[in-house]
């Protein structure tokens, strides 16, 4: 399915508060979100927010990449910085403008309001705020996984849930037809784990959305496994699923679905593109517990979708559906040329999938790992360009165990490159707000030496060896000294020490160096 339009996939819209702890007072705007769909060349995206009456309030600013009908792109922005700050409440109205000068484009992707209070807890010296996403905790999805096995797609839902949750308190069980079929206590059944958070302005509590995978129940089953007489092919059991949640033993939230008698979800409502897991239905969730810290889905004071209708869906359950394996090509097959173009191509893809695809779905990949799989992608996409030209209409390749058409393939890797560089891009914003706490404290040449030996890539002590662990300690510490060693060759070590000494501004005031022979200098080599 190809849609030339951009748009944002509501399930990635993510809006929060967010601020310094040792910065200026007030909350600044977190946005992110994933954009689907032609992009032109020089676009720029600019997300407008305004005051609750009305006047300007900010502007933040996106450069991105021209790209194709199906691709997707990540964009997160945001800001706290001094003067960029305000203490206000209310309903903020936002909106986010594509633009390109160059192709004369100027069109707002989305336009919504973002409803900011005070929590309980706030005070002249403790000011905190979160977003009423009420709306949030009461609508979930549920997805068919064609991205984990085509020929047995798993069965996944979303939840949100308020107050903090974390992902140890809660639990899922699969119901049918009111019995329980499987249960998160069993590992090897159901897996529930944390999607995306939207915590208060100081980084606590909040809503947190959970991803919740049942690992034995499938869509549909085409062949045959070793386990399979475990699973629950939902396509030969039509009726009424209800997933249900719990939060320390509680029943908490309750999503439901049906099969229909052809085997096939019963569309809920509005549908959009997943990455990664093909689509995502949206399905209403019932709230039972009273665990959500007075957020209320029921007494909303922001519309759903940040008080935007969520509009046309993006594809249909057919859609989804028309994705399943086709039966195998004819044994006359392709022409030799076209072989090897497979070869080349779909055969490179499903060898790219088997080093980097399981590794990419789970956090915290090394950075070299995540490049290596964007480069080795880009390099495969010619040739998965020239196959889907080449190749005649019907015809599929084999990829991942399965038979999958050229673009389901070319989908499958953008989906894989653009989890690779979500990974990238949530280490960088990582490392840069733990930067922003040092640098709301240092100073001078303080602030300078730091930028260039950031905290976390490099280890700081002063005096006395002693290792300085806060924003606050480094900025009162008088000396800053930095360990290392020098390569002698064979077996012999040598240990170098590199320190600074700050007047109380944070001005350098002389710079001192030394090293001797040993594993690791003493402490009295940190004056």
């Amino acid at each position: 399915m190809s849609d030339l339009k951009p748009r944002i996939l509501l399930h990635s819209l993510n809006i929060r508060p967010i601020a310094q702890p040792y910065g200026p007072k007030g909350w600044g705007p977190s946005f992110s979100y994933t954009l689907r769909g032609q992009l032109p060349s020089g676009t720029q995206l600019f997300t407008h927010l305004d005051n609750p009456d009305g006047s300007e309030w900010l502007t933040l600013t996106n450069d991105v990449n021209e790209q194709g009908p199906d691709d997707f792109v990540n964009v997160s922005a945001a800001t706290c910085d001094d003067g960029l700050t305000t203490d206000q409440v209310g309903a903020f109205p936002f909106r986010i403008r594509m633009v390109s000068e160059l192709e004369g484009v100027d069109e707002v992707l989305y336009a919504g309001k973002l409803v900011i209070e005070r929590t309980a807890d706030w005070n002249e010296r403790k000011q905190i705020f979160r977003a009423r996403n009420d709306w949030q905790l009461g609508w979930g999805s549920v997805q068919i996984d064609l991205g984990s096995d085509l020929d047995a797609p798993r069965l996944h839902a979303t939840m949100w849930a308020g107050g903090g949750a974390q992902s140890h308190q809660m639990a899922a069980y699969l119901f049918f037809n009111g019995k329980k079929l499987f249960s998160s206590e069993v590992r090897e059944q159901i897996d529930v784990s944390t999607l995306l958070t939207a915590p208060h302005s100081d980084g606590n509590g909040g809503c947190t959305e959970f991803a919740i995978e049942v690992k034995t129940a499938r869509a549909y089953i085409n062949g045959s496994y070793g386990d399979m007489d475990q699973w629950h092919d939902l396509s030969k059991h039509p009726g009424k699923y209800e997933l249900k949640m719990t939060r320390e033993k509680k029943l908490d939230r309750t999503l439901a679905f049906e099969i229909g008698a052809d085997g096939k979800l019963v569309s809920t409502g509005f549908t959009e593109f997943a990455l990664g897991t093909g689509a995502r239905m949206h399905a209403p969730v019932k709230v039972v517990g009273k665990f959500d810290d007075g957020l209320d889905p029921a007494a909303s004071p922001s519309a759903p979708w940040y008080g935007q209708a969520p509009g046309e869906s993006m594809l249909t359950i057919a859609d989804l559906y028309a994705q399943m394996p086709a039966p195998a090509a004819a044994p006359s097959g392709p022409s030799p040329e076209v072989l090897e173009l497979i070869e080349k191509s779909a055969g490179r893809a499903d060898t790219i999938a088997g080093w980097f695809w399981d590794d990419m779905q789970k956090p915290g990949q090394p950075i070299p790992q995540c490049e290596a799989c964007i480069r080795y992608i880009d390099e495969a996409m010619p040739k998965l360009d020239e196959l889907i030209a080449k190749l005649p209409a019907g015809e599929t390749v084999k990829y991942r165990g399965a038979q999958a058409t050229p673009q389901a393939v070319k989908e499958a890797m953008l989906a894989l490159k653009a989890f690779a560089q979500g990974q990238i891009d949530g280490r960088a914003q990582a490392a840069n707000d733990r930067a922003a706490l040092y640098r709301a404290v240092l100073k001078l040449d303080k602030l300078r030496i730091f930028e260039d030996r950031p905290a976390g890539d490099y280890r700081y002590y002063t005096s006395g060896k002693r290792e300085i662990q806060t924003p606050e300690e480094l900025a009162q510490a008088g000396g800053w000294y930095f360990e290392g060693s020098a390569d002698q060759g064979l077996i012999t070590e040598k240990w170098t020490v590199k320190g600074f000494k700050f007047d109380a501004d944070g001005k350098l005031l002389e710079t001192i160096e030394s090293s001797a022979f040993g594993t690791n200098a003493p402490s009295s080599a940190f004056p």
